[in-house]
């Protein structure tokens, strides 16, 4: 597998705020779009007969200014979050995607963990946002949070993925 360019990345990935800031060395900063807090407990399985994912509550902001967005933020306690993505991406049939958390989230003492993103998947997803620092997070109404790169896979395939997620809608 090899690493694509981040001009390779751009063009797979929609809704950008800012293309020149979004745009990284390797790949492209993806933007927090929602905040949710687990309500239940997760399901799973080996064959996803069971499976029934948590309950989610869409966290408000702690301050919107209606003038200007940007400003708008989220005052987040330490614990385990779901983010829902600003960006759509679109990954090719021959390449797999990772999203890593930026590394200013990470001194700061918060975690962005995210699973492979399939060949051929489209869609906003979401991530899961673990908040280790006991002081907790100021996150800004669309702060980059983290970087989507694209892996080439050593075959492009014939059809890609086809599960649950597909086509998932911006939260």
């Amino acid at each position: 597998m090899t690493v694509q360019t981040s001009d390779d990345v751009l063009k797979c990935v929609e809704d950008l705020v800012d293309a020149a800031k979004q745009k990284a060395v390797n790949g492209v900063d993806i933007t927090v779009n929602k905040v949710f807090k687990f309500t239940s407990k997760l399901v799973i399985d080996f064959d996803n007969s069971r499976r029934k994912n948590p309950e989610l509550i869409e966290v408000p902001l702690t301050f919107t200014d209606e003038q200007d967005p940007f400003n708008s933020y989220w005052d987040l306690e330490a614990g385990p979050y779901m983010v829902g993505y600003g960006q759509k991406v679109n990954v090719p049939l021959d390449c797999v995607g990772v999203i890593l958390p930026r590394s200013t989230l990470m001194a700061g003492g918060v975690y962005l963990a995210s699973a492979l993103w399939d060949s051929g998947y489209s869609g906003y997803g979401r991530g899961l946002f673990l908040v280790t620092n006991p002081h907790g997070i100021r996150l800004y109404n669309k702060a980059r949070i983290g970087q989507i790169i694209l892996l080439k896979t050593a075959k492009k395939l014939a059809t890609g993925y086809a599960g649950t997620y597909q086509n998932e809608k911006k939260r």
